[in-house]
């Protein structure tokens, strides 16, 4: 029940606004229901469950004006020419990452566009079928708190196929213009060296503060730890 209503709730906001799409590579678009055509448009583009693509370099802006009122879910463009603004498409004409100058990080634009865009449907194009979910969620879990997104999001991840999910972080995420925070990296932790044990959990302080066993960890050890010298130190000895 819960999947048939989440997945209800975002497909048909989804196909609220047909779209076209700007790239010059196909491959995040192959998946699902797709059909392509090369140079010229020779199916009806109506169908609200599949993307069709079509290769051609003369499909410019005012080509995708003409045919975005017949135009059923999306139609992407494949091509190497950036075409013209059209303002009066704009919310409904969007330029892929491969078309735009330089080598821009994808996944992070991507992550970007979740948490700061007010077109959540120009979000969803952009992370659907390819955006993977753990590198998303580990920039989520740190810039959003809102306590109903996430239990929606757990329980769609538990039950629902990866792009039901992605749905979720595009239409159930309320943008802000906020400086995105980036995840904490772990601090790797140091495996105890010879001749300590793997569960002695104070072994650091004690190199750290005790010379002999520094200088044991020294003879014995094929690693020596971060932040202690190679050379033996000289211990004091009591009289």
């Amino acid at each position: 029940m819960f999947m048939s209503m989440v997945g209800n709730i975002f497909l048909k906001t989804v196909r609220q606004m047909s779209l076209v799409i700007f790239s010059s590579d196909d491959k995040p678009f192959l998946v699902g229901k797709y059909h392509v055509m090369y140079r010229t448009i020779d199916v009806n583009l109506d169908d609200p469950d599949t993307t069709f693509i079509l290769h051609s370099d003369r499909f410019g802006s005012k080509d995708a004006e003409e045919w975005l009122p017949y135009i059923g879910n999306r139609l992407v463009v494949i091509t190497d020419k950036k075409p013209k603004k059209n303002k009066r498409i704009e919310d409904s004409l969007i330029i892929h990452d491969s078309l735009k100058g330089g080598q821009p990080d994808e996944l992070l634009n991507s992550v970007t566009a979740i948490l700061t865009w007010k077109d959540r449907r120009a979000v969803w194009e952009k992370i659907r079928g390819w955006l993977p979910i753990p590198y998303a969620v580990a920039f989520l879990r740190v810039n959003v708190s809102d306590i109903g997104f996430w239990r929606t999001f757990n329980k769609a991840n538990m039950e629902m196929n990866d792009d039901i999910v992605r749905a979720v972080m595009a239409f159930g995420i309320t943008p802000k213009r906020i400086r995105i925070k980036w995840p904490k990296k772990k601090k790797k932790e140091e495996l105890a060296p010879f001749p300590f044990r793997p569960s002695d959990y104070h072994w650091c302080n004690i190199v750290q503060t005790f010379i002999p066993a520094a200088n044991e960890v020294r003879n014995k050890s094929d690693v020596i730890p971060s932040g202690i010298r190679k050379t033996k130190e000289r211990a004091l000895e009591w009289l």
